[in-house]
């Protein structure tokens, strides 16, 4: 390919030694082998990366359910991210840039504790809200058996 032009011939002739030729083969076949081998290492190390992302967005998702929270925008970009990263993984992993997939699992992560620390300050709103329940019935028991105390005294 390298030697044909445009509009000439789409058969192109060279001619060379046997040891030419095999040099050029073993040149090709090295470049082929490094670009397989960047395919490669794209793949393993980007697939855990985004397979992590995609269970710590599973888990904010579920999480943003449970807390009614359920159309939050920035869970809506990450899905978007992270479906366009994964795609793109798959269709040409050498496009995908580590730090697109770093910046992807911040801002994840990011959400998460958000959500995190939401569920926690509701679950202690709700031991806060039991107490107060809890006191006033209480309280409310102290008045009526002041109450009754009084009444008893009056008599």
């Amino acid at each position: 390919l390298a030697e044909r032009k445009l509009l000439g011939s789409s058969e192109v002739t060279v001619r060379c030694t046997a040891d030419e030729l095999l040099a050029r083969m073993s040149q090709a076949f090295d470049e082929v082998g490094s670009v397989v081998a960047q395919f490669g290492q794209a793949w393993d190390t980007l697939t855990p990366r985004l397979t992590a992302a995609r269970g710590m967005f599973d888990h904010a998702r579920a999480l943003a359910d449970s807390l009614g929270e359920s159309g939050r925008t920035d869970l809506e970009d990450a899905a978007e991210r992270l479906t366009r990263l994964t795609g793109t993984l798959t269709a040409d992993p050498l496009s995908v840039e580590p730090m697109d997939v770093d910046r992807l699992s911040e801002s994840v992560e990011a959400i998460r504790r958000e959500l995190e620390a939401a569920n926690a300050l509701r679950g202690e709103l709700d031991a806060r809200v039991a107490d107060a329940r809890r006191l006033l019935t209480e309280l409310q028991r102290v008045v009526d058996e002041g109450r009754a105390g009084h009444e008893e005294l009056l008599m």
